[in-house]
């Protein structure tokens, strides 16, 4: 089956291919090493296992792939799913995931409305979800973290208050 859309994207040095598909999404890396990969490759299982991004299907190491949930996107000017509540629970949800994933010892280093999403479920509600792994930094010396932390939030606010 042929993809519906294909975006390809350069990133510190590396190209991702995003190919787009019916029911879920395959993110190709090409020009990586093996260092930023598995860093990738962690950060992607942490959200998927965590229900913070979305689920990932497989992970194949040889092609440097990672195939997982497709995740609807915001959109500045209407919303595909159109059950969302109001502007201000979208914004309590996503700080409280923002909270789980620093609470997880993880920061995101681009926090931003395009790159989060939501997951429809299966009671007609929904869930927001993290995406683009290539900027999620993990960090176990607390001092790193918290500095790391206010800066995610101060990040996050100023998009909301900009928006």
């Amino acid at each position: 089956m042929d993809p519906i859309e294909i975006i390809e994207r350069s990133h510190r040095g590396y190209h991702k291919y995003i190919c787009i598909y019916d029911k879920d999404v395959h993110v190709v890396y090409n020009d990586i090493c093996h260092y930023r990969w598995k860093e990738i490759v962690e950060a992607a299982t942490m959200l998927s296992r965590t229900e913070l991004g979305p689920k990932v299907y497989k992970i194949n190491h040889d092609y440097m792939s990672i195939e997982m949930e497709k995740i609807f996107m915001f959109s500045p000017s209407k919303y595909e799913y159109t059950n969302l509540p109001n502007i201000d629970s979208i914004k309590k949800r996503i700080a409280k995931m923002v909270d789980k994933l620093h609470q997880q010892k993880y920061v995101h280093g681009d926090l931003k409305l395009c790159n989060i999403g939501y997951r429809i479920l299966f009671d007609d509600g929904w869930e927001p979800v993290m995406i683009d792994y290539d900027t999620i930094i993990s960090f176990n010396k607390d001092h790193e973290l918290c500095h790391l932390i206010k800066k995610d939030k101060e990040m996050w606010k100023r998009y909301w208050v900009k928006n």
